[in-house]
Formats: C-alpha cells, structure tokens, sequence
C-alpha cells in the first residue's frame, strides 16, 4: 500500500517540487493550499486549521505517514501578523492536530520546515517565546509592536525550528520521528517577490551561497524527500540545513 504524505502549501514553490518528487515516487500526497490542492483551507485562522485537519483525516481514512508543512509567506507580506500566523501557527497547529493519525502509521515522518534566516539574521526572543508558549493573540501583538518585516518573517521560522527540536523527543516515543529542514535562498515565487524589496536583497547580497548559485525547488525538495523516507530512519529532532554553504560560510564554529 502507498505511503500517504501530507504536504502544506503544495500549489507552488517548494512544495509544488516536493509534491511532484514524492508522486514520481509512487506515493499517495494530500496537498492543502488556498487553491489548486485537494484540501483548500486558511491555515492563518484557527478555524481553517482545524477544518483542515478534519478533512485531511477524511481523506487519509485516519492513516498519515507524512507531513511536511510548506504553507507561508514572505517579508514582503502586507499584513505582519501573517508571519505569525501562518508561518508558525499554520504549520505547528495544523500538524499537532494530525498527532493522532500520524501515530496510526507504520513508520510516520514529519519534516517541520524552518529556513536558514534565524541563523544569520536578526530574530526577535519575545515574540519567538510567545509562539512557543502557543500565545497566537500574544505573538501577533508582538510580531506587530516590533514592525520590521524581515525580523518577523525569522522569528517565525526560528520558532518552527524550536518547535521540531522541543517535540521530536516526545514524538519519537510514539513512533513520529520528527526533524527540521532549513532552506536557504531558493527561486521560488515568494522570494522573487521578496527580492523585489531592496532592503531584503540586500540581505540576501550580504549572505551569498558559497556554491555560487541560489537553491532551484528540486534541490529543497529533494532532501526532504529524504528526510520522509527510511533512508534518515535514525535521525530524530536533526536540523538539515539546505543552503549551498551559507551558514557556514556565516557561521563556521557554530554547528
């Protein structure tokens, strides 16, 4: 029978890639997504979520062997809040939801998606311990008192970060193994709309990919791909950083 992955934000980007590399691998995906997915939910409202999980369970007659949560947006996002509420609740609610049909698989995976901006960026501590909390009123409050769109934007993905790392030993003693890709530059639609932002190229300028190239979707979508197989069958809470050298090129004692 065919492995059932859940896969957010599966319309576009890096999730559009790993949709299409786990279909060529024979197994089954449930896309969720505004649009063009078999589940189209809000994962910014609490209400989508849950009505997303309700669905995803219809769907996978009660059985996920996968998930990996996607589903965000970029600094250049009008509304700050969003970058809390979808980047991090989005992804962290939606996938506790689903614990239950998670641990009714064989050999469940869940690939919680961060990026590498926490880790040569600027991040905000107070509005990342109120995500952890699961403050959402809190952290949005936060995330907009701070007002810099870049900071928010790393915040949220800091937290998804700690967030896999906190569960993953709790998880695993159900049989979820749980672990945490960090993507780095990648062209996707929403980093081309990012880029458009001088202050964010200049980001971008200031912490270019030793391997002299940005990351294409595929290259994203690959390891993750990996890291929802048996072939990382024995990595739990690990931090795979996808970024063609960038961090350490930025931070070579830190590992």
């Amino acid at each position: 029978m065919s492995r059932t992955i859940v896969v957010t934000g599966s319309s576009s980007g890096l999730g559009l890639a790993t949709r299409q590399a786990l279909e060529a691998d024979g197994l089954r995906v449930i896309g969720v997504d505004l649009a063009g997915a078999e589940i189209q939910a809000d994962l910014s409202d609490p209400v989508g979520r849950l009505r997303a999980a309700d669905a995803i369970a219809d769907a996978s007659d009660g059985v996920v062997d996968g998930y990996i949560g996607y589903a965000g947006v970029g600094p250049a996002v009008s509304d700050i809040g969003l970058l809390t509420s979808v980047n991090y609740f989005g992804q962290v609610d939606l996938l506790a939801a689903l614990r239950p049909q998670l641990a009714a698989a064989a050999k469940p995976a869940v690939v919680v998606v961060s990026s590498i901006a926490p880790m040569v960026q600027a991040v905000d501590d107070e509005s990342c311990e109120a995500m952890l909390a699961g403050d959402e009123q809190r952290a949005i409050e936060l995330t907009v008192k701070h007002g810099d769109h870049g900071v928010a934007y790393n915040t949220s993905k800091l937290a998804t970060l700690k967030f896999g790392r906190r569960v993953a030993p709790e998880w695993i003693a159900v049989g979820i193994r749980v672990n945490i890709i960090a993507p780095g530059t990648t062209v996707t639609p929403m980093t081309e709309i990012a880029m458009a932002d001088p202050e964010i190229a200049r980001l971008m300028d200031e912490n270019p990919a030793p391997i002299r190239r940005w990351a294409q979707p595929p290259d994203i979508a690959d390891a993750a791909c990996w890291l929802l197989s048996e072939g990382s069958r024995y990595l739990v809470g690990s931090v795979l950083v996808v970024d063609g050298g960038i961090d350490a090129a930025a931070r070579p004692e830190n590992f």
